[in-house]
């Protein structure tokens, strides 16, 4: 893997890694790896912020989606 990415930056490439996880575990793995070295810099801690802002933010749009449907009778909706 690293070899590729070596290739990809002598070819002018932009190489990055986008991950879901936590900064403090997804960090470790990108040091220990030798990918941070790969990619030519050490993961930005605000863009990992980010992802996982829109990645909480999907998952309230799909809570909003199915409680906004229409809901049938069931002994659940009787007690709400």
């Amino acid at each position: 893997m690293l070899a590729l990415f070596d290739r990809l930056r002598a070819a002018g490439w932009t190489v990055g890694i986008v991950t879901n996880g936590t900064a403090d575990n997804q960090t470790g793995k990108i040091e220990r790896t030798g990918l941070a070295e790969a990619t030519g810099r050490t993961p930005d801690q605000d863009a990992l912020a980010l992802y996982r802002l829109r990645w909480a933010l999907d998952d309230v749009a799909e809570f909003v989606a199915w409680f906004r449907a229409p809901h049938g009778r069931t002994p659940d909706a009787e007690v709400s």
